[in-house]
């Protein structure tokens, strides 16, 4: 996993390791994966909420107010990550993978902080007036921008133009508040001459026959059932992996490679705690 890591987030792993020893913390928590991010990244949280008071030095005090008070250690000794840290980097993981992105990021342990709703990380984030859904939508607006801009340049046609005037008109005929793919349909059959209408008429679909289809079901002044009908249509969107179901005890949950581990044993953390 350590291999899609950016050098930032290999870098905030350090930093939380070393906030750790400062805290005298038998192992690397979820907190000290904050203070690590704000020390690496600390505009983060403005990316999300321009006018955020997230910062260290916040942070530091209400971890010192929220935790025992423990004698620093030398950062030489050997720390575990503990079972709610991996929780949060198996979210990172997670969240990076649901954004289709080939790396994990800060941006990514940000998201993955948040998920872990319990740990005082995620509390302190969202007393600050952070949100895993604003952050998430934060994220992906510059991939659906990415897909967009890759469309753009390419014109409609005169006839698919005319399809989905027609689109528009079936779905004010059908008092709906909106065009969907039933009234796209209905455009194709319209635009009589096309070789796609020609291929429906072909395959039984008429105009007539498939307007009343849409109408009887309708009850055509409130839509319910096209509602319904567009809801079901929809594909479930996909889902980060269920991480509470994994067993935290075991090295696998990191799907950690000789790289992983040599990696953590640069920066002298275990990946387990005891």
């Amino acid at each position: 996993m350590f291999e899609k890591f950016t050098e930032k987030a290999k870098r905030v792993l350090f930093f939380a390791r070393y906030e750790a020893s400062q805290y005298g913390s038998p192992a690397v928590e979820a907190e000290h994966l904050l203070l690590g991010l704000l020390r690496e990244d600390k505009y983060l949280p403005h990316r999300f909420l321009p006018r955020s008071t997230l910062s260290l030095d916040s942070v530091h005090k209400e971890v010192e107010r929220r935790t025992p008070s423990r004698e620093k250690f030398a950062t030489s000794i050997d720390l575990p990550f503990s079972h709610e840290a991996i929780r949060v980097l198996n979210y990172s993981a997670a969240e990076a993978a649901q954004l289709s992105h080939g790396h994990i990021g800060t941006e990514h342990l940000l998201l993955g902080l948040l998920r872990e709703e319990h740990g005082l990380a995620g509390e302190i984030l969202r007393s600050k007036g952070l949100n895993l859904s604003a952050v998430r939508q934060g994220l992906a607006v510059p991939i659906l921008q990415e897909r967009v801009s890759t469309l753009v340049d390419i014109p409609f046609g005169a006839e698919s133009l005319r399809v989905l005037d027609f689109a528009k008109e079936e779905a004010v005929r059908l008092a709906q508040p909106q065009v969907g793919p039933e009234h796209i349909l209905l455009g194709l059959l319209r635009e009589e001459h096309s070789p796609v209408a020609e291929m429906l008429r072909q395959k039984g679909l008429e105009l007539s026959t498939v307007r009343q289809g849409l109408t009887e079901p309708l009850g055509m002044p409130k839509g319910s059932a096209d509602a319904e009908s567009s809801e079901t249509s929809k594909s479930p969107a996909a889902s980060p992996p269920d991480v509470e179901s994994w067993d935290v005890g075991q090295i696998s949950v990191l799907a950690l490679t000789e790289d992983d581990q040599k990696f953590l044993r640069q920066l002298k953390i275990r990946p387990v705690a005891p």
